[in-house]
């Protein structure tokens, strides 16, 4: 392993393998790397400080943020970190200026259609069945300051919810494209999800090589078959997954990245993500269960019943 600790961060879409390969890594090199996935969440603020250089002071001074980085500073005194996940995308120049020589980059791609189902999943510009933080800080639209496909405005109204799922991942890959571009002083690596669990690729022995890690038995491969997924879950959204072809930015994109647009099983898509009518009508119940239940429980005196004497 490299004497110099260093850190690591994932450029991801989300939805790509991030958690299994956390987990394998806190397994495997647990001794040498501390491993997290998105500690601070969707803190790191992308529709924010996208393309902002302007404000990458601002950012590393805003909790939790500061304190954050404190903390990797601290951690790489002794040790390398690597955070999984895919919120600090938008971060990586300030963190080169943070952490210099020692910050490399691994760049995570899944094939473009099964990630925007994957983002749909979790409701992902579905504004009436989400409002969370990662909605309102993460989620990219075209009117955000340092948004790329700025053409997108006049078309956003009549986009699907999947669809803009797709602009989601197309962003964030072109932000990609442009950090290798514009900071080739930062050692990259890129790979693809579906290598990484493909027993015939060398992709896990490539990415050990990148972290400068020992060979182990039997290593991130031996834990190949434990798929970790704690946000398995699936939409009663319809989406067809031929939209893409409407995207021609999309499309170019993921043929750089070596995939066929085409190359899907719509079968195995609408196993994976769509939820049956059963599963609509079990949410509702189970929803409609909990609501009853929380107004029961309001209702409920405090402490036991007094006993008259």
């Amino acid at each position: 392993m490299s004497s110099t600790p260093w850190v690591t961060f994932c450029l991801s879409t989300g939805r790509c393998g991030t958690q299994w390969l956390a987990a394998a890594m806190k397994e495997v090199y647990g001794d040498l790397v501390i491993v997290e996935h998105e500690p601070i969440g969707a803190e790191w603020n992308p529709k924010r400080y996208l393309r902002r250089p302007d404000l990458a002071q601002e950012m590393l001074a805003t909790e939790p943020i500061r304190s954050h980085v404190a903390r990797i500073e601290q951690i790489l005194q002794t040790r390398s970190y690597f955070e999984a996940g895919w919120t600090a995308f938008a971060a990586i120049p300030a963190l080169r200026a943070q952490f210099g020589a020692r910050l490399r980059i691994l760049r995570l791609v899944r094939h473009p259609v099964p990630t925007a189902l994957s983002l749909l999943t979790h409701n992902f510009h579905c504004p009436e069945r989400r409002n969370s933080r990662f909605i309102r800080l993460a989620q990219l639209e075209p009117t955000d300051a340092g948004i790329h496909l700025k053409s997108y405005v006049g078309r956003w109204a009549e986009m699907n919810p999947f669809e803009r799922c797709l602009y989601q991942w197309t962003e964030i890959h072109l932000w990609a494209e442009e950090l290798c571009r514009e900071h080739p002083e930062i050692p990259m690596l890129t790979l693809r999800t579906e290598e990484m669990f493909d027993p015939a690729s060398d992709a896990l022995a490539r990415l050990r090589l990148f972290f400068g890690l020992p060979d182990r038995h039997p290593g991130l491969r031996g834990r190949v078959e434990a798929r970790v997924d704690s946000y398995h879950r699936k939409t009663p959204i319809r989406a067809d997954w031929r939209r893409i072809n409407d995207h021609k930015v999309t499309g170019d994109l993921a043929r750089r990245l070596g995939y066929d647009i085409e190359d899907v099983n719509p079968r195995t898509l609408l196993k994976r993500y769509r939820l049956s009518l059963f599963g609509v009508y079990a949410g509702r119940v189970r929803r409609k269960i909990h609501a009853v239940r929380a107004r029961w429980k309001r209702r409920e005196p405090h402490g036991p019943a007094s006993q008259s004497p």
